[in-house]
């Protein structure tokens, strides 16, 4: 079935765990909801959940939480907004990394794919070589106001000191590992570039970078999504 509700380019779609919802993103920064049904999908809520608060700008990553209750979202504004669409005609925003006090606790550049690691943990990786671990308490929405997210970790995708982008991401919740891949600069001089990926094991505790299994390949375009089999 087609969807029709978007007015700009769709940048990307993702389905909740039980697949009775279906959320997409576009160019304008409208994030919608679907009620999908065996014949197709209706919307259900407001025609965009990003409101004066959210993304200024595209949004280019979804991703819904184990228990489909959250949403996380990443932009081109470089904010990570985290969404409560346990009801989903009545979603509202829960807590943004633009609320961080201190710039040098925030993305520097695009965010260009996030995914859940724990209920309260999501990962996002940009375009600076960055992969981010963000954390919120769902006490601090007691008050119905928007929580600042708490930048708990900071994985460096690309070597120190090099130009790198992060284009995917993926969670593995059997082994606890995360997988990124996109390109990296190798030679600063050359500005060589090759693809990567990039693995850590024990993410929601103490993450530790375990395996290149990309090998730094030389390629002339970069990887655009990674993702691990459901047994791992």
């Amino acid at each position: 079935a087609r969807l029709k509700g978007h007015e700009d380019g769709v940048y990307c779609v993702e389905f909740s765990p039980d697949g009775r919802l279906l959320a997409s993103a576009d160019a304008a920064g409208r994030i919608r909801l679907w009620q999908v049904t065996p014949t197709g999908a209706q919307p259900i809520g407001p025609e965009s959940m990003n409101g004066a608060d959210g993304h200024r700008g595209r949004v280019t990553s979804l991703a819904f939480g184990f228990d489909g209750r959250f949403l996380v979202s990443g932009g081109w504004d470089n904010q990570v907004i985290v969404w409560d669409v346990s009801a989903p005609e009545r979603p509202r925003m829960l807590a943004s990394s633009r609320l961080r006090q201190n710039a040098g606790e925030r993305h520097r550049s695009v965010v260009y794919a996030v995914a859940f690691v724990a209920p309260h943990l999501v990962a996002a990786g940009d375009w600076n070589g960055e992969v981010r671990l963000w954390k919120w308490s769902p006490q601090q929405n007691a008050n119905g106001k928007v929580a600042p997210l708490d930048s708990k970790r900071r994985l460096l995708f690309a070597d120190a000191g090099l130009p790198g982008a992060v284009h995917g991401i993926a969670y593995d919740p059997t082994q606890d590992r995360l997988a990124a891949n996109g390109w990296v600069t190798i030679d600063k001089e050359s500005n060589e570039k090759r693809s990567r990926v990039a693995v850590w094991e024990s993410v929601t505790t103490e993450p530790r970078l375990v395996d290149d299994p990309g090998g730094g390949r030389r390629s002339e375009f970069p990887g655009f999504g990674v993702d691990f089999s459901l047994d791992g």
